[in-house]
């Protein structure tokens, strides 16, 4: 695949589910994202999300914005009705947002580093899909492409975004 074909029809799994949990005794409500310096534990883990990766690159702000609703829906806190989230909680989300929206675009930059070094290493400019993949794992973050069904860490909850819109992850996407 050249580098375009890949911004446009790839998407990023992101908060991808652990292939194991290194603490099998460490409590579900923590997210496994927190950090002395940005504490997140008021933040439970969310649930994989897939969103395509021009998305991600050319509206970060957008993507922001969707992404911390995601993490608040998961928290019961962003329904609409009863509690609402406070601002602890809505800084903490967008801690893990801004996170793995950096991810993603620390994923693009190498992505096109390997490009801009393709042609040195005589790769015709093309990536296959399992060195796609590898660079994705290397950044905490998983790939998919049109037709893919199943990728590692992502469960039957995972939710596809096409055009700004969550799809549930048992029904058809489609691309526009």
């Amino acid at each position: 695949m050249d580098y375009l074909t890949i911004l446009a029809t790839r998407s990023l799994v992101l908060f991808p589910r652990p292939k194991q949990q290194l603490h099998p005794r460490s409590s579900s409500t923590t997210s496994s994202l927190s950090s002395p310096k940005t504490p997140t534990m008021g933040v439970p883990s969310p649930s994989p999300i897939v969103m395509p990766i021009h998305s991600i690159v050319y509206d970060d702000s957008h993507t922001a914005h969707f992404l911390v609703q995601h993490l608040l829906r998961d928290s019961g806190l962003g329904l609409g009705f009863g509690m609402s989230p406070g601002r602890e909680m809505t800084h903490e989300a967008e801690v893990l947002v801004w996170r793995e929206i950096d991810k993603a675009k620390m994923f693009v930059r190498a992505l096109g580093e390997w490009f801009a070094t393709s042609t040195d290493n005589d790769n015709s400019g093309r990536i296959d899909q399992g060195s796609l993949d590898a660079l994705a794992a290397k950044f905490g973050l998983g790939i998919k492409g049109d037709g893919d069904t199943d990728s590692e860490g992502v469960g039957e909850d995972e939710e596809q975004i096409n055009g700004g819109i969550a799809i549930p992850h048992k029904r058809a996407a489609v691309h526009t």
